[in-house]
């Protein structure tokens, strides 16, 4: 039985009773005289096994009655059941003042949540639901680059050679080892040492060549060279082979090796390190606070997980178009930013208006130029500042949009940051899209054993039943299934 207070924090759950309890009471609880707090000596009788609210107003006795007496009776008798060893390490509960309650079973209360207000709670966290989701990827998920697009894989060189002798069997490979990865110089150093090694070839920005005496690449250009540790075809046979090869390869690559087969043209990448093979991008390992936009290791660093950003529009920066920008028609810059008032009054005067000119009267041509340093011309004026004239200021003016995007609030505006942040509109944040979670995070996804890939924005952005139908689809490799079984039973 469960008996509810609608306005209190409190659920009681009444089990079925035991033996003991007389046959004519174990269909209802019997209460006489419950005088407990407020209460005025009242007798209830209340079904078993039935959801019950209590409800009223403020002050008048819900509490009392659920808590401060069925409750606490329900636990103070089970405790009453154990040993005298076991009660003096629990915390005894007074008899509440009631003169008779019969029927009851040992009871729980379970308090009810607090609903918060943080900008960062969602649905998903304040049900916990999404501490699952977060479970789940940083389980079974794969991390991406966020550069190159393919999966970061941490392996063994056991297990590198398992790899390539199932997938490429019979396949007519070369091991690269990555030397030089964009980066500029003619090189001539690196070719001279790898012939004096004994190496015969490299693929230089994709093309084979052999080495020779005074090789050298364009210096100012930017190359991509790796070294031709072996050809081989791939057999069972020379597995031993294969094994010394890619040793020689990944202490060559820095813990990286290239596979390209010569039929498909077709470029694989191994790593020993849980780092991208194609760009070297380093990523820690998944963990369920990588999900998490409450923790500084997952949350976009944009808009500090809330999913939302101001946006500065020309719109937003109009304060009163009917003042002039002298007398504070703009929310930038300052009125008393001499500096850049005097700049905007050398960029107008070619117009044939300046800063004391009302904003409405402006035509759009020189509010493009305001806005975004479009249809600037050459000025005669100079800008003064602190009783100095600078002319001929040759930097472009970006605009007041650019720049105020690219601004510390704090800094400029001091104390009125807050407010001046408040008068911009909330947009979904461009960076992360509003999930709120930064790009490394994004990038992992659960994949399946038919490369069905999902995304964890996919999950936030949709709703509970459409992500359960969206985990079901996914046939799971069997190591994976065994993890991932018991986080989507919850």
């Amino acid at each position: 039985m469960n008996i509810a207070t609608r306005s209190h924090k409190f659920w009681i759950q009444m089990k079925k009773g035991s033996d003991t309890v007389p046959n004519e009471v174990l269909d209802k609880i019997i209460i006489r005289g419950a005088r407990q707090h407020n209460l005025k000596s009242i007798d209830l009788d209340l079904p078993r096994n039935k959801f019950i609210v209590i409800t009223g107003l403020s002050g008048s006795g819900k509490s009392s009655l659920a808590f401060d007496t069925i409750y606490a009776e329900g636990q103070r008798r089970y405790l009453e059941t154990m040993m005298a060893y076991a009660r003096q390490f629990l915390q005894i509960l007074e008899r509440p003042d009631v003169d008779l309650i019969e029927g009851l079973s040992p009871s729980v209360a379970i308090e009810q949540k607090t609903i918060s207000t943080n900008p960062h709670s969602s649905v998903g966290t304040v049900t916990e639901i999404y501490d699952y989701v977060r479970l789940l990827f940083a389980k079974v998920g794969t991390q991406f680059c966020v550069n190159c697009n393919i999966p970061v894989q941490q392996q063994t060189p056991d297990q590198i050679v398992r790899t390539i002798l199932t997938d490429f069997a019979n396949r007519n490979v070369l091991l690269l080892a990555p030397l030089v990865i964009g980066r500029k110089g003619h090189y001539r150093e690196l070719f001279r040492e790898l012939m004096a090694e004994g190496f015969v070839q490299v693929r230089v920005d994709g093309t084979l060549r052999d080495l020779q005496d005074g090789m050298e690449v364009s210096r100012y250009g930017t190359h991509n060279i790796e070294l031709v540790v072996d050809k081989l075809k791939v057999q069972k046979k020379s597995a031993s082979r294969l094994r010394e090869s890619l040793k020689m390869g990944l202490e060559r690559g820095s813990g990286t090796i290239i596979l390209h087969d010569h039929d498909l043209k077709k470029d694989t990448f191994f790593s020993r390190l849980r780092s991208c093979p194609k760009c070297g991008t380093s990523y820690p390992d998944l963990a369920p606070n990588s999900f998490s936009f409450n923790s500084k290791f997952g949350m976009c660093r944009t808009c500090g997980g809330t999913g939302l950003s101001r946006d500065i529009t020309p719109e937003a920066i109009v304060v009163d178009p009917r003042l002039s920008i002298t007398d504070g028609a703009l929310l930038f810059p300052k009125r008393d930013d001499f500096f850049l008032v005097s700049l905007l009054n050398s960029l107008l005067e070619p117009h044939g208006v300046n800063t004391n000119t009302p904003f409405e009267q402006l035509n759009a041509t020189v509010r493009d130029l305001l806005f975004f340093g479009k249809n600037q011309k050459d000025s005669k004026k100079g800008i003064e500042f602190a009783g100095v004239s600078i002319s001929n200021l040759k930097t472009k003016f970006e605009g007041l949009v650019p720049m105020l995007r690219d601004l510390d609030f704090e800094v400029y505006f001091g104390k009125d940051s807050a407010d001046i942040e408040a008068h911009l509109p909330l947009v979904e944040c461009g960076s992360c899209g509003g999930t709120r979670l930064r790009p490394e995070s994004r990038f992992a996804r659960v994949v399946d054993s038919g490369g069905h890939e999902v995304e964890i924005g996919s999950v936030v952005r949709n709703s509970i039943d459409k992500v359960s139908a969206l985990f079901e689809e996914l046939k799971l490799p069997r190591r994976n299934q065994e993890i991932a079984q018991p986080i989507l039973h919850e």
